[in-house]
Order: structure tokens, then C-alpha cells, then sequence
């Protein structure tokens, strides 16, 4: 039984381990009201002017693709960083709040 418990925790470590680890608001360090939401799925993208727009995401070696519209096949990739932080196409760098 001992065995088993150490087995469902080993597994439950796993997969929170896989999972995309992209949740939450990440701002720009320079910039705070600049901001990136990331949920189920969809990123809410706040601009400092006042305008948002939310879109789809994936995560895929090691970036966060953002696709801006899926018709002209427009995307924009985050670099994922070994601190949790993400990395705009400009070299902006994006921290979790």
C-alpha cells in the first residue's frame, strides 16, 4: 500500500511536471502595463495604449506560440527562459506577477 502511495504522487509530480507551465499574467519588466494573460488555452494581450486582444496559444519547443490570425498564419513566439520568465521577438522580457 506504501508502495502504491509513493507510485500516485510519482505520476501526479509527473504530468504537473509536462504540463505547459504558461498560467498567469507575465508582464514586461520595463513595462508593466504591458501584459500577457495566458488561460486554458487563450493569452489576453494588454498594451500599455489601452487596447487588448485575447488569441490562442501553444507551447512548443520551448516558445509560446501566439497566433495573431490564423488566416494569414501570423504568429508570434516567446522564448521560454530556465527562470520561468518568457522573451518577446524584441528581446523584452516577460515576468510571471
Amino acid at each position: 500500500m506504501r508502495q502504491l502511495r509513493w507510485s500516485a504522487a510519482a505520476l501526479v509530480l509527473l504530468l504537473a511536471a509536462c504540463g505547459d507551465g504558461v498560467e498567469g499574467t507575465y508582464a514586461d519588466e520595463k513595462n508593466p502595463n504591458n501584459t500577457y494573460t495566458f488561460d486554458d488555452g487563450k493569452v489576453t494581450i494588454a498594451t500599455p495604449f489601452g487596447t487588448k486582444g485575447t488569441f490562442a496559444y501553444t507551447v512548443e519547443d520551448g516558445a509560446v506560440r501566439i497566433v495573431l490570425n490564423e488566416k494569414l498564419g501570423a504568429t508570434m513566439a516567446l522564448k521560454r527562459q530556465k527562470d520561468g520568465s518568457l522573451t518577446d521577438p524584441i528581446g523584452a522580457r516577460l515576468v510571471k506577477r
